[in-house]
C-alpha cells in the first residue's frame, strides 16, 4: 500500500500544531532584523519637488484628449531617463566635488537617489548619512536635471519651429504658383531647385535638433516647486523594511520546519536488512 501524498491542507494542519515554533522563529527573525538596523549608521532623506506636465493639446487631437497613460509615458519616459543619464551623473558628481560633498559615481544609485511620481508632482529623494549632505545633494540633483531639461527642451522647440517652417513652405508651394507661394511662405525662391535645397537644409537642422533633444518633447512644462529641507530625523524606511523582512523570513522558516517535522510520538522504522 502506497503512502498518501501530503496535501497542502495536511501540511498546514501539521504546521499549526507547532504554532509556537512558527511564532518563535518569526520573533527571532524580526529581532535579528532589528539588531541589524541598530548597528547600521543612520540614513537621512531629503527631497525636492518638481512639477512636470505635458501640454496635451499640443500633442494630441481633440478626440484623443485626455491622453492615455501609455501615450503620456511615451513622452515622459525620456524625461525620467534624463534623471539617471550619464551626462547628469557626470555633472552631479563634478558639482558635488566642487562643493566639497562626498559623492562618487558608485554612490549614484537608484536606492539613494530615487524618483517618486504622483501625477505632475515628481519628488527627487536623496538619502545620505549626513542630513546636510542629503539636502545639498537633493538640490544639486534637481538643479542639474533642470538645466539638462531646459537644454533638451530648447532643442525640441527649435526642432518643432524648423518643422513648422518647412511644412509652411511645402503647403504654400503645393497650392500656388511661385509668386503667390513666395508671398505665402515669406520666401523669395527663384527656382524649384532653390526651394528644394532650402527644405533639405531645414529638414537636416530639424533632425539634428531632435537628436540633441534626446526624446524630450517641446510641449513640456517643468519647474522646481519645492526646495530641499535639512532632515532632523533619520529615515525609518530601511529599518521598518528590514524588520518586516526578518519577521517574514522567520515565519516562513518556521512554517517549513514545522510542516516537515514528524508528529510527536512517531517512531522511525529502520529499513529491513536484505
Amino acid at each position: 500500500m502506497h503512502n498518501r501524498e501530503l496535501s497542502p491542507l495536511d501540511a498546514l494542519q501539521k504546521a499549526l500544531r507547532l504554532w509556537w515554533l512558527i511564532a518563535l522563529l518569526g520573533i527571532a527573525g524580526g529581532l535579528l532584523g532589528w539588531l541589524f538596523t541598530r548597528f547600521q549608521p543612520p540614513r537621512y532623506e531629503s527631497s525636492v519637488t518638481l512639477s512636470v506636465a505635458l501640454r496635451q493639446k499640443e500633442l494630441a487631437a481633440a478626440d484623443k484628449l485626455p491622453m492615455s497613460y501609455a501615450l503620456q509615458e511615451q513622452y515622459l519616459g525620456p524625461v525620467l531617463a534624463l534623471f539617471y543619464s550619464q551626462d547628469v551623473e557626470d555633472k552631479l558628481v563634478a558639482g558635488a566635488e566642487e562643493r566639497g560633498l562626498d559623492l562618487g559615481h558608485a554612490d549614484f544609485n537608484s536606492q539613494d537617489f530615487r524618483i517618486e511620481r504622483l501625477y505632475s508632482r515628481w519628488r527627487i529623494v536623496v538619502r545620505s548619512r549626513d542630513p546636510q549632505t542629503a539636502a545639498a545633494l537633493a538640490d544639486l540633483w534637481a538643479d542639474t536635471v533642470y538645466a539638462a531639461l531646459s537644454d533638451a527642451n530648447g532643442h525640441a522647440l527649435n526642432a518643432e519651429r524648423l518643422k513648422m517652417e518647412a511644412d509652411l513652405v511645402r503647403r504654400c508651394f503645393a497650392a500656388s504658383d511661385f509668386p503667390a507661394a513666395n508671398a505665402c511662405a515669406g520666401t523669395s525662391f527663384a527656382t524649384l531647385a532653390e526651394m528644394d535645397a532650402h527644405l533639405a537644409g531645414l529638414d537636416a537642422q530639424s533632425a539634428a535638433e531632435r537628436e540633441a533633444a534626446g526624446g524630450i518633447t517641446f510641449a513640456l512644462d517643468f519647474s522646481i516647486a519645492e526646495r530641499a529641507a535639512v532632515p532632523t530625523e533619520p529615515s525609518l524606511f530601511s529599518r521598518s523594511l528590514t524588520l518586516s523582512a526578518g519577521t517574514a523570513i522567520g515565519l516562513l522558516l518556521g512554517f517549513i520546519l514545522s510542516a516537515s517535522l514528524p508528529p510527536a510520538g512517531t517512531k522511525r522504522h529502520d529499513q529491513p536488512k536484505k
